[in-house]
């Protein structure tokens, strides 16, 4: 699911700036917000606009720590991203109630 590969992007996003590894956190965000920037589209044809941008702005908060290499800034957009994400989970199941 969608909501799965942005919460593990910010477990994977965090070890990597725990670990001070901010050339590889940077190719890795970069590749995130790119594939972001390409599923937004379509879905916000079927969810909210709050949701979406939630994310995005959780994702360029993150770019924006790891090109500044603050660890607390990327630890603060990464907790933001995995709850971001996970909110995403109850709206991008296909289900009656969403489709309504």
């Amino acid at each position: 699911m969608l909501s799965d590969r942005y919460v593990s992007a910010a477990e994977e996003l965090l070890i990597l700036t725990e670990n001070e590894e901010w050339q590889r956190a940077g190719e890795t965000v970069e590749s995130y917000i790119g594939s972001w920037e390409q599923t937004v589209p379509w879905l916000q044809t079927l969810i909210n606009h709050d949701d979406t941008d939630s994310v995005t702005a959780a994702l360029a908060q993150l770019r924006a720590g790891i090109r500044a290499q603050e660890q607390a800034m990327c630890y603060e957009a990464c907790a933001m991203l995995r709850e971001n994400a996970r909110h995403l989970y109850h709206r991008d199941a296909f289900t009656l109630g969403n489709v309504l």
